[in-house]
């Protein structure tokens, strides 16, 4: 449009895009503790860093969905990862810094996804908005809700994996195949570590390709053989919260062997507004 008065709801176009979800961890927690005036100055603080971070790499916000941001990238999924590894070294220096008022450390989870989807306004000539509507957008949601069950900062979809121009700009690791609630085709997620502290980015990195290895046997119903692997990686990196949901996996499936038909794909539920479940 050139003119925003030429804006109608209903106006739509169809898009391939990468959608970002990302969450602040124990927002509720955190607010309990907090007067109104320091919860919106702490909020207003991370959106800010947010928005400055999706702008410098050709992405903007959708949506403020109270602590959480929906994030748009029109161009490669590379800016999405990127934009999303650079809001995590900000936040770690802004919870270093003064202007941390609060001197409450803020950490958030995020989920990306990369599809096609229909962009367009919805609502009255009186009110209007703008969405974004279609599965890239749910599954971008329950990845963020992922983060939780695995205990990682930042998880990516095996569309956005292929999709990256440049993957070996990234700290990547292969960590589940999951089948979304409701849906009937299965989807590899990788965790982006590359927002961790140096240190821990270095550990994961020393023992990478065993654990692919593990996660490749484990897949195959190599349990014992798997589990092998995931404790020695656990030795050397106990801070590494994926080893000990794999150890209890290998450990129970041991016991309790599955079907015939075992593929080692995990379910995951419906996301953070219908109920999160799951199976690491």
């Amino acid at each position: 449009k050139e003119n925003i008065l030429q804006i109608r709801p209903g106006d739509h176009v169809e898009q391939e895009i990468t959608v970002l979800f990302a969450d602040i961890r124990s927002f509720t927690q955190m607010s309990e503790t907090m007067e109104s005036a320091e919860i919106f100055q702490l909020l207003n603080n991370y959106l800010h860093l947010s928005v400055d971070c999706l702008t410098c790499y050709n992405g903007f916000i959708d949506k403020f969905i109270g602590d959480a941001i929906m994030g748009l990238f029109p161009g490669s999924p590379d800016d999405a990862v990127m934009a999303t590894i650079d809001l995590y070294r900000a936040l770690r220096q802004f919870n270093e810094s003064p202007d941390n008022d609060q001197k409450i450390p803020i950490r958030i989870g995020a989920g990306i996804h990369h599809g096609s989807l229909t962009l367009g306004t919805v609502g009255t000539r009186e009110r209007m908005d703008t969405t974004v509507i279609g599965d890239i957008v749910n599954l971008a949601s329950r990845l963020q809700e992922a983060t939780k069950l695995y205990g990682v900062d930042i998880i990516i979809s095996d569309t956005v994996y292929n999709k990256l121009e440049s993957p070996e700009r990234f700290c990547l690791r292969e960590i589940d195949t999951v089948r979304v609630q409701g849906k009937h085709i299965a989807t590899v997620i990788y965790e982006v570590f590359g927002g961790d502290e140096l240190e821990m980015q270095e550990k994961k990195k020393s023992y990478l390709p065993d654990f692919l290895r593990a996660i490749a046997l484990y897949k195959q119903g190599s349990f014992d053989e798997a589990n092998a692997i995931f404790q020695a990686c656990q030795a050397i990196c106990p801070e590494d919260s994926i080893l000990p949901i794999y150890v209890k996996r290998c450990s129970i499936l041991t016991r309790i062997p599955p079907q015939s038909n075992w593929a080692g794909i995990s379910g995951l539920g419906q996301g953070r507004h219908a109920g999160q479940k799951g199976v690491p």
